[in-house]
C-alpha cells in the first residue's frame, strides 16, 4: 500500500481527526459489542479508548505510515485487549464508513 507522511499536528487537525476517531469507533459494531459485552473485562471502554489514542498517535508520528500497518495495528489490539478477533472484515471496512454528525 502507498505511504503517507506524518508529524506534528496542529491543535485544530488533532481535535478534528480524534473526533473522526470518535464517530468511526461509535459506527463500528463490533468494537462497540466487544465494550458493551465488556470482552476485555471491565475496562472495556478504557481498552477502547487507548485503542484510539493509538490511532492519534499513529498518525501524528514521524516517518512514512502504511495501510497494512494501521491494520496489523488494530488487528493486535483488538486480539490482546478483547481477547477477539474481529473476522468480519470490519476493520478494513472502516475506511469505507460514511461519517455524518
Amino acid at each position: 500500500m502507498a505511504a503517507s507522511g506524518g508529524g506534528a499536528l496542529s491543535d485544530q487537525a488533532a481535535a478534528a481527526l480524534r473526533e473522526g476517531v470518535g464517530l468511526v469507533f461509535g459506527c463500528w459494531t463490533a468494537l462497540q459489542m466487544a465494550v458493551e459485552n465488556q470482552w476485555g473485562g471491565r475496562d472495556s471502554r478504557a481498552k477502547a479508548d487507548q485503542l484510539a489514542a493509538s490511532i492519534l498517535s499513529w498518525f501524528s508520528s514521524k516517518g512514512e505510515h502504511y495501510y497494512d500497518d494501521l491494520v496489523d495495528m488494530m488487528y493486535d489490539t483488538v486480539s490482546d485487549s478483547f481477547n477477539a478477533d474481529f473476522e468480519d472484515g470490519s476493520v478494513e471496512e472502516l475506511k469505507t464508513l460514511p461519517l455524518s454528525a
